[in-house]
């Protein structure tokens, strides 16, 4: 089977906040088997930051630009409850690669800030048959990093730390907001199916 889709993707950490939604498009290839499906996945997003203009103490304006991007890859598996019909809910989950990228432009200076990590990816959603080889219909998925690193890039350099490092501390509270504070995309997309028989 090969599905593709696309529709909103936005996250509420710090990180991502600034946008109010992005879009995301996702291509998937698998292969159904009855109640279960083997998938392989591949999805990017994103959206322009909103920030504002300001004035510094000596009256000059910085005018930033900035990005904020997503893509993830993974493989991963779905159980389908019906068999046989023309609905066909789904949930799945997945394991595999998660990148968020925050790129901040303006005329003095640039930087990004990066984050490579291992990802969970949890699905659900449902197809209504249009005709025995294709399908259409809503789905939802969420990405819960693991891992990995974040990075700082400016002037040519990248720093880049462990997030085990980062969220590392005496004070369990401490370490509970440090690792909530790290991007968690999710996206609502409409997703097209098409089987190959």
């Amino acid at each position: 089977m090969l599905r593709a889709s696309t529709g909103l993707v936005h996250c509420a950490q710090d990180l991502c906040n600034t946008i109010p939604m992005g879009g995301i498009a996702r291509f998937d290839v698998g292969y159904r088997a009855g109640y279960y499906s083997l998938w392989a996945t591949v999805d990017g997003g994103g959206g322009r930051l909103d920030i504002p203009a300001f004035e510094d103490e000596d009256g000059i304006v910085t005018n930033i630009r900035g990005d904020l991007t997503f893509m993830q890859a993974g493989v991963g598996v779905a159980f389908h409850p019906v068999d046989l019909g023309r609905v066909d809910p789904y949930l799945g989950v997945g394991v595999g690669y998660s990148r968020a990228q925050q790129r901040l432009r303006s005329d003095q200076r640039s930087y990004d800030l990066l984050y490579r990590r291992g990802g969970v990816m949890p699905q659900g959603g449902f197809d209504v048959y249009l005709t025995r080889a294709l399908a259409l219909g809503p789905r939802a998925d969420i990405v819960i990093p693991f891992a990995g690193s974040q990075c700082l890039r400016q002037d040519g350099t990248e720093d880049c730390l462990n997030t085990v490092d980062i969220v590392d501390a005496d004070d369990a509270a401490i370490s509970r907001a440090r690792r909530r504070s790290f991007p968690r995309p999710w996206s609502v997309t409409v997703q097209i199916t098409v089987y190959l028989h």
